[in-house]
């Protein structure tokens, strides 16, 4: 590991202030949650590996790679650090690089990481598809249109959702679906699954039901429904799994009308669809968003020309245009 960090520029092992080290300088962050219990593991052991650091002129520092070792040395009270110096600007990528190699080869690279790495390249001036292809792919995490996409938009995420994120284990699936959640409602969302410590499954279903709440009401009467549902649900006095409850209860109920004006709109055009002998419609849809796909499959080969009739319909295309319509 000496020879490792020497390579790509980085000095000795020494003894840095703490007060020298800026440790509200997030640059670097790519929001690896570390848990609650590092103080104590250095209050134990001390710190083992030094901070990666590197030089912003008159003896300060900016941190490359140890920001929790750094909050919890401040925690116990310490005067200093173990740290190891960045020698030239022009290691920068590099190092990052090989900081990020050494996190995924003890825990496999979370979402949210992805997005931070972007989020550095920015920084730093390189090519964020190439950035992240040249930093994962060694690793063994190959970079799709798809991912490329979707960690481009959780790059623009605020930061302090992106850190609460890290703590629940999301898949690349699931961060979608949150993608796709209206920005305006994230911090609240954020702050009420950091208060009840909601599980992954229940804050993807409460976003999406406040989301859907979101877009159809008015910005005054959300503001209404929202000091009504955090006066109870933030209220510390009250049981977490009470509270957790109340928000469930309150999303269904608010939700629930809207929903089911949808689905019976459904119902009904479905009605009118004339499907043939041999053929099968599906509806995959996202009621809250009025995101509406629909598949027709056939159950024999010999069916295809049936098929192509009947979607050259002008009444199948009427019937199915009021199905992808969102108007009431």
């Amino acid at each position: 590991m000496t020879l490792s960090w020497n390579r790509i520029g980085f000095g000795a092992i020494l003894k840095c202030d703490l007060s020298s080290i800026d440790c509200a300088d997030r640059t670097f962050d790519i929001f690896r949650w570390s848990g609650n219990r590092l103080a104590d593991s250095l209050n134990a052991a001390g710190m083992i590996n030094p901070v990666l650091v590197e030089s912003t002129g008159n003896r300060s520092y900016r941190i490359m790679s140890g920001f929790h070792r750094c909050e919890a040395a401040l925690a116990l009270s310490w005067d200093r650090v173990p740290v190891r110096i960045l020698k030239s600007p022009e290691f920068r990528w590099t190092a990052f690089q090989h900081i990020v190699w050494i996190k995924s080869f003890q825990n496999d690279p979370h979402p949210v990481e992805w997005a931070g790495i972007v989020r550095i390249a920015r920084i730093l001036n390189q090519p964020p598809r190439q950035a992240i292809q040249d930093t994962l792919t060694p690793l063994g995490y190959p970079l799709t249109d798809f991912l490329f996409s979707l960690v481009i938009r959780l790059s623009d995420f605020p930061i302090d959702f992106l850190t609460i994120l890290l703590r629940y284990p999301l898949s690349f699936r699931q961060v979608e679906r949150l993608t796709l959640l209206s920005r305006n409602l994230l911090p609240k969302l954020a702050a009420w699954g950091d208060v009840l410590r909601i599980r992954t499954q229940e804050l993807l279903e409460i976003g999406e039901q406040l989301d859907a709440f979101c877009r159809k009401v008015s910005p005054h009467d959300l503001a209404v429904w929202s000091r009504e549902v955090e006066s109870r649900i933030l209220d510390p006095d009250l049981p977490r799994d009470e509270r957790l409850q109340f928000l469930k209860d309150r999303l269904d109920h608010a939700v629930r009308p809207m929903l089911q004006k949808y689905r019976d709109k459904k119902r009904d055009v479905l009605r009118q669809l004339d499907i043939p002998p041999g053929m099968a419609i599906s509806w995959d849809e996202d009621l809250e968003r009025d995101d509406v796909t629909i598949s027709l499959s056939l159950f024999h080969d010999d069916d295809l020309d049936r098929l192509n009739k009947t979607l050259m319909d002008p009444s199948f295309k009427e019937n199915i245009s009021k199905l992808l319509s969102s108007d009431d």
